[in-house]
């Protein structure tokens, strides 16, 4: 419905103008295009503010707060096969502290996560470092594999990582999306078990370090995640802007199955 209203305004708008032109009304004319650009532009704004969102939506129902009930004692998600989103992030900080602070520096290259009222806003509201709660860190990683033939070592020839940050706001708002980071340039190894990827985006690079484990019978792939920044919004300046205070940490312990990050299930 919502966009039906937004084709139809546009439509009538147009039309008007139209009109406005063919009688030769060139000041209403003008005040119309004005209002035009305003309305693309209050589009185009939300559009690009909420553009990550549109693709981490696909995955709100799956891995926002009913996907808590799948995590075992392990800290595995034991999630249906339909589930895309199959990878943990979490820590052993119960109370949380050092996990945010991570977060926020992560996602300084992203936005400012402190900030809500500009367009680069992110609004990070409280999110659990604990591997069973609703809020926390679900990630897609997805990677083809080659085999050099030279040196025999299997490699990461392409891949895909979608990291989804699902604080308070979203997991118990249906309508507002966790903060995304996303990937489609990942390289590294995965050889003998022993995996190295790193995922470039626009704000620099995430690496996941780990190998692979038997846990009651099945395969994943344990380890731990990394980040390196090369921008950070999170400044006084309004509307934010990226500087050259750059961030690097550790954002946690992870695991997924193997056969998820191989597309293989």
């Amino acid at each position: 419905m919502k966009d039906e209203s937004i084709v139809k305004r546009i439509e009538r708008e147009l039309t008007e103008l139209l009109l406005m032109f063919k009688r030769r009304k060139f000041a209403a004319a003008f005040v119309v295009i004005v209002m035009l650009s305003i309305f693309f532009k209050d589009i185009i704004v939300t559009f690009v503010k909420n553009a990550p969102g549109d693709i981490i939506a696909i995955f709100n129902q799956e891995a926002g707060a009913g996907a808590s009930r799948f995590v075992d004692e392990n800290c595995i998600l034991d999630a249906p096969e339909d589930h895309r989103v199959a990878g943990l992030i979490w820590t052993s900080d119960k109370n949380g502290v050092v996990f945010q602070n991570e977060v926020l520096n992560l996602l300084s290259a992203k936005g400012d996560p402190d900030s809500w009222a500009e367009s680069r806003s992110l609004g990070l509201a409280d999110i659990s470092s604990l591997c069973g709660a609703d809020t926390g860190a679900r990630f897609v990683l997805e990677l083809e594999i080659d085999t050099n033939e030279i040196t025999g070592i299997d490699f990461i020839a392409s891949g895909e990582l979608l990291l989804i940050f699902f604080d308070s706001l979203s997991v118990y708002n249906s309508d507002v999306p966790g903060i995304g980071i996303f990937s489609d340039h990942v390289i590294g190894n995965y050889n003998k078990g022993i995996m190295i990827a790193k995922a470039s985006w626009s704000g620099g690079v995430i690496s996941f370090l780990g190998k692979k484990a038997d846990i009651n019978g099945d395969l994943y792939v344990t380890g731990q995640v990394y980040y390196d920044n090369n921008v950070n919004f999170s400044n006084d300046k309004l509307p934010p802007q990226p500087d050259t205070k750059n961030s690097m940490g550790y954002i946690g312990e992870f695991s997924v199955p193997e056969c998820k990050v191989l597309m293989q299930c």
